[in-house]
């Protein structure tokens, strides 16, 4: 999610204050990073962002840490417009690399964007064709 979010422009951006959110999350990545300094995937990754993403860059070296929490966010739609969602962050005892992160609308208007999002989900998928093994 972090690639996409830090290599798409702006104009195509689903988060909306982007210049707020994106260091949170570079600063909760970073305080992951903590657990896994030279392994070579996580090396790799922040290499690569780095180079892909001169704002990720700026705000890697900035050092700056965070711990997951919870947070109102605001996500753009083409269909619905903005919804307001809040993330709530928690952690899974004995699995410090997992997380369990939830998003509920933070009011009416955003609670209907949903519905209205999780309906034209439905429509689409009984529009597809079944699987190979007929599982949908």
């Amino acid at each position: 999610m972090l690639w996409s979010l830090f290599t798409t422009p702006d104009v195509k951006c689903p988060v909306v204050g982007r210049r707020v959110e994106l260091p949170l999350m570079v600063a909760q990545l970073r305080g992951g990073y903590g657990r896994h300094v030279g392994e070579p995937a996580w090396e790799s990754f922040v290499r690569l962002l780095s180079e892909a993403s001169p704002y990720f860059a700026e705000l890697w070296r900035s050092g700056d840490v965070v711990p997951p929490g919870t947070r109102v966010k605001t996500f753009r739609h083409e269909l619905v417009g903005e919804v307001r969602m809040t993330s709530v962050s928690l952690s899974i005892n004995g699995m410090p690399e997992c997380r369990i992160v939830t998003y509920t609308p933070c009011d009416e208007q955003s609670r209907r964007a949903v519905d209205v999002l999780q309906a034209e989900e439905r429509r689409n998928d009984e529009s597809r064709p079944p699987a190979g093994d007929g599982i949908r």
